[in-house]
């Protein structure tokens, strides 16, 4: 016995195979320019920096508690980011900087910065509530990777 569903989906794929045999469509004039597209999957890198620091200027609240002199922030109870490429290549651990930057953000507790160690549990606290997706925290470590 057929199931309903199977019919409708047959018929259907005949149909549209008829209208496409028939021309289904008045045709392209041969003089019509081609259009060029291009595909991609992910957003373009430097899409994925201005994403990243909207989030850490904004939703992130990180200029709250972090400065950066590249940006308007003015954060005193954590570390500087306004280098933060360069100055975090020496407490990397065995991680690449991209990994540090990710683990630092994921779980901030794991590494502590020298001389703020004082403030540690505040980011985790303030950091939790936000729901960053996994796509915020990716644009959020594709801006802290320009902070050199």
């Amino acid at each position: 016995m057929r199931k309903p569903w199977r019919v409708w989906l047959v018929s259907m794929l005949v149909l549209v195979g008829a209208t496409v045999s028939c021309g289904g469509e008045e045709a392209t004039p041969a003089t019509t320019t081609p259009t060029t597209s291009t595909t991609t999957t992910a957003p373009a890198a430097t899409d994925l920096v201005t994403k990243g620091q909207q989030i850490y200027s904004t939703t992130g609240l990180c200029t709250t508690c972090h400065a950066n002199e590249n940006i308007p922030a003015t954060g005193t109870l954590g570390p500087d980011h306004t280098h933060i490429a360069t100055e975090a290549m020496s407490r990397l651990g065995g991680m690449s900087l991209e990994e540090y930057l990710r683990e630092s953000i994921v779980n901030p507790s794991a590494s502590s910065t020298p001389g703020w160690e004082a403030s540690e549990g505040l980011m985790e606290a303030t950091i939790a509530p936000l729901n960053l997706t996994s796509q915020d925290i990716d644009a959020l470590v594709a801006f802290l990777l320009t902070q050199k």
